[in-house]
C-alpha cells in the first residue's frame, strides 16, 4: 500500500494544527487567565480565538510564542503537556505546583491554629472531602478554586500557581548569605519589641533555614518583590510561633 505524499504531508501538517490546538487550550485553561484575555493580548477577535483553538484555523507562530510567553512557559513545555493523557496533565505542572502549595498551607494552618482539617475545609470554603482528594490528587484543583483559596488565606493572587522553590543542588552553605539573613530576620523581631531568648532558637532557626533555602535556590533570576514576599512570609510565621511560646 503507498501513500501520497501530499496526502501525508496535509495529514501530518493537520495533525500539528490539532496538538498545538490542544496544547493552547490546555495552558489556558489550566491558567488564571481567561480565553478573553488571550484574545486581547493577540488582538483577535473571539470567534478567531476559538476557531484556532477548536483546529479549524491553525495558531501562526508568532501567536504561540506570544502565548506562551504571556503564560510563562515554553514551546517545547506547551507541546509536551499536548502530548500527555489527562490523567497525566492533571498530575503536572500548575495543578501539581498548586496541591503542594496547598498542601503547605493546610499544614501551617493546623500547626500554628490548632485546629481539625475539617475546620481548615470550613476556612477555605470547601467541603472536608473535596479538601481530602485535593490533597491526594484526586481532585484537580481548578484556577477557581485556587483563587478562592488564595482569598480565604489572603494571599496575592497566583501565589498558588507558582512552581515550588527548589532545594539547592549544591551542598556548599554560603556562610555569608545565610549571616547575613540571620541578622536580617532576627533584627526584624527585635525591632518588633521582642528579645531572641534560647528557647525561641529553634524556630528561629526554621525560619532562617527557609528563607536562606528559597534565597540560595532562586538566585538567578530572582526579583527584589520575590525575596520580599518570602521574607514577609517567614518573619510572619517566627512571629505566630514566639506568641504561641507566650501563651
Amino acid at each position: 500500500m503507498t501513500v501520497d505524499s501530499k496526502t501525508l504531508d496535509t495529514s501530518e501538517k493537520d495533525d500539528v494544527v490539532k496538538q498545538t490546538a490542544e496544547a493552547i487550550k490546555r495552558l489556558i485553561d489550566a491558567s488564571r487567565f481567561d480565553r478573553s484575555d488571550i484574545k486581547d493580548h493577540l488582538k483577535l477577535s473571539m470567534d478567531q480565538l476559538n476557531r484556532r483553538l477548536l483546529g479549524q484555523t491553525p495558531f501562526l507562530f508568532h501567536e504561540v510564542k506570544a502565548i506562551c510567553d504571556f503564560l510563562g512557559v515554553t514551546i517545547d513545555e506547551a507541546m509536551r503537556i499536548a502530548g500527555m493523557s489527562q490523567h497525566e496533565f492533571e498530575n503536572a505542572w500548575v495543578y501539581q505546583w498548586r496541591r503542594k502549595a496547598l498542601e503547605r498551607q493546610v499544614a501551617a494552618i493546623e500547626y500554628n491554629d490548632k485546629i481539625s482539617r475539617n475546620a481548615v475545609a470550613d476556612r477555605l470554603g470547601f467541603s472536608p472531602s473535596w479538601l481530602s482528594y485535593a490533597l491526594n490528587g484526586k481532585k484537580r484543583i481548578s484556577s477557581q478554586a485556587a483563587r478562592q483559596i488564595e482569598y480565604a488565606l489572603s494571599l496575592p493572587d497566583g501565589f498558588l500557581d507558582k512552581e515550588p522553590n527548589k532545594a539547592p543542588e549544591t551542598s556548599q552553605i554560603d556562610s555569608d548569605l545565610i549571616l547575613r539573613t540571620a541578622k536580617e530576620l532576627v533584627a526584624s523581631v527585635e525591632a518588633d519589641g521582642r528579645k531572641m531568648h534560647s528557647q525561641e532558637l529553634y524556630a528561629s532557626i526554621i525560619g532562617i533555614c527557609q528563607l536562606y533555602n528559597a534565597r540560595i535556590a532562586m538566585k538567578e533570576g530572582r526579583t527584589p518583590q520575590d525575596d520580599a514576599v518570602d521574607f514577609s512570609r517567614v518573619y510572619e510565621q517566627l512571629m505566630m510561633h514566639l506568641k504561641l511560646a507566650d501563651d
